[in-house]
């Protein structure tokens, strides 16, 4: 992806409010914390800075589970595995995103 000029940063934030398992998530809906879309790329100068910067959100696309092993399940670790497609925005600009994706729970966080 061309960040413009000079060195940028990109972070890919997938999040899955309600998840149920393998199957098909809006990648608009519901709105998560902050009111961003469960999609979203933030662009930073380095890889130190937090929240500040672009971000784009997604206007459109999806989040494809493919599969899910011990989530829920505390004091184990859980597996997620898919795949992203997404159009994002932000000011007038427009980023597309898509490409496979994997999320490993700690057995402290997972439950």
């Amino acid at each position: 992806m061309k960040l413009g000029s000079g060195l940028r940063v990109a972070r890919v934030s997938i999040a899955i409010p309600n998840f149920h398992g393998v199957g098909i998530y809006d990648a608009r809906r519901p709105v998560v914390e902050y009111d961003r879309t469960p999609v979203q790329v933030g662009i930073a100068r380095n890889a130190a800075t937090g929240a500040g910067g672009q971000a784009f959100q997604a206007g459109k696309g999806s989040i494809r589970v493919l599969s899910a092993r011990d989530v829920g399940r505390a004091g184990h670790v859980g597996h997620v595995t898919g795949t992203v497609h997404a159009v994002l925005g932000d000011r007038g600009k427009v980023v597309r995103l898509r490409g496979r994706w994997s999320c490993t729970i700690a057995p402290e966080a997972n439950g």
